[in-house]
């Protein structure tokens, strides 16, 4: 969570339905956030180990990453 305040997330949210998740968060700039999660070490951590639980793909670089 300190990764994503350092982003410049604020009010972040996940719901879950089976293997799919919903994420709802606010920022100020949407590309910046994703500029910084893409690069940062301790996201590309943690989206690898959980990305074995979700449907589709944690790359935000992707039209549409995640198949919901």
């Amino acid at each position: 969570m300190e990764e994503h305040s350092k982003a410049g997330i604020r009010n972040y949210s996940i719901f879950q339905n089976g293997n799919q998740f919903f994420f709802c968060f606010e920022c100020n700039d949407v590309e910046a956030v994703f500029n910084y999660i893409a690069k940062s070490e301790v996201c590309n951590k943690w989206n690898a180990i959980t990305s074995k639980m979700v449907e589709g793909s944690f790359d935000f670089k992707e039209a549409e990453p995640f198949n919901l």
